[in-house]
């Protein structure tokens, strides 16, 4: 993986975990241009509010994050804890309070430990490197079972610009977004309302389009920060626009995959594509209706042919789906004109053995495609979620 320019980072064990690093910081020795979007939930993690507040001046130098511990539900402390993990931040990077964004994520409805955040800290801070982004993805894992990470490049004018994305997230996915954070830093040089069109466009196609259980989390933040150190001339509305967008994308995507491949107990990917939609908005909705089929997700886990459970969850969308329609299990047609047509089961089953399982579903009603990645339903995502905080 090529370094981005410019900026620093480090994971540290503040004690949040038992063992696991708890405590992760991003730091960008240059002022960066800097966006995020954030849950749709009702009920958000502290971290929101003021991040969204810091972001308002549109640029950042630092993103200081927690794990184990979601600072959700704890009213005006929640906030001050917040604000104070900016405060503590700032003082050591030199730093206005307002440079700093925060994240936090773990058990929602209870209180931060602040001498044990505030020890985090200064140990993050005094262990920032170039090489440190290992640390930093340990330092952001709950449930986890893998760091992930993806990163690109690509030449603009002599230039070589570089993008890499950390996330965390294994349950709790269910857009709008899922139960995740990801930070996406570049060296590229970036108008702050380009940035801003860019990072929306492709969350909606990725983050936006991932379901492990269909619950949607307190604190899913999506930050990026571009600080414009790789030297390249300023990406506006022109060819660089779709180099650069195009680029993201694949990292979003990217993180996306690995976040459903990590999802709670987990043994396959079932990517569901919706093929001559009337529109995205419908077509995801069709693809929603499936992936959140926990009928659906058991036959795909028991590598079960079982595919009446398919065209009921798609049925549930009622007189708005035409009745016509096809839907297959990778090559092997099941659904033809909206009648189960003679298959070969065998063949089928082993689709199914797939670590990578494909529904194909064409509505016939329009030209739009949606992709859309969930995972099967396994007894260890009950076992992970029934002792959770025990």
């Amino acid at each position: 993986m090529k370094k981005v320019k410019g900026f620093l980072f480090s994971g540290v064990h503040a004690g949040l975990k038992r063992k696991r690093k708890d405590v992760g910081l991003i730091y960008s020795l240059s002022e960066a241009s800097s966006f995020a979007v954030f849950t749709k939930n009702k009920f958000k993690g502290a971290h929101i509010p003021v991040s969204k507040e810091h972001l308002k001046s549109g640029t950042s130098r630092a993103i200081i994050v927690n794990s184990a511990n979601a600072n959700t539900l704890n009213g005006e402390k929640g906030i001050k804890d917040a604000m104070r993990m900016t405060e503590i931040t700032a003082k050591l990077l030199k730093l206005n309070k307002e440079d700093v964004l925060v994240a936090s994520t773990g058990v929602i409805g209870v209180p931060l430990p602040m001498k044990k955040i505030e020890k985090g800290i200064k140990l993050a801070v005094s262990s920032l490197t170039k090489n440190g982004t290992s640390d930093f993805e340990e330092a952001i894992m709950t449930t986890d079972k893998v760091k992930k990470e993806a990163s690109t490049y690509f030449r603009y004018k002599g230039n070589e610009i570089r993008i890499l994305g950390m996330a965390k997230g294994s349950g709790m996915i269910e857009p709008n977004m899922a139960t995740m954070l990801a930070f996406i830093v570049t060296d590229a040089r970036i108008e702050l309302d380009v940035l801003r069109r860019m990072l929306k466009f492709c969350v909606n196609r990725t983050f936006n389009r991932i379901s492990v259980d269909g619950c949607m989390s307190t604190n899913d933040s999506v930050f990026i920060m571009a600080n414009g150190r790789s030297g390249s001339p300023r990406i506006d509305r022109g060819k660089s626009f779709y180099m650069f967008r195009d680029a993201l994308l694949e990292i979003c995507k990217d993180l996306s995959f690995q976040i459903v491949k990590d999802g709670e107990g987990a043994t396959k990917v079932i990517r569901i594509i919706v093929k001559n939609a009337e529109s995205e908005s419908f077509g995801k909705d069709v693809a929603r209706r499936v992936a959140n089929s926990n009928l659906v997700k058991t036959a795909i886990y028991g590598e079960d042919p079982n595919f009446g459970r398919i065209i009921a969850a798609i049925g549930t969308l009622s007189d708005k789906v035409r009745e016509d329609i096809d839907v297959s299990v990778g090559e092997v047609i099941i659904i033809k004109n909206g009648r189960v047509v003679e298959f070969d089961r065998k063949r089928a089953k082993e689709k199914l053995k797939k670590d990578t399982v494909e529904i194909i579903i064409d509505l016939k009603d329009g030209n739009k495609e949606v992709e859309f990645l969930t995972s099967d339903l396994t007894e260890e995502y009950v076992v992970i979620n029934s002792r959770y905080t025990t």
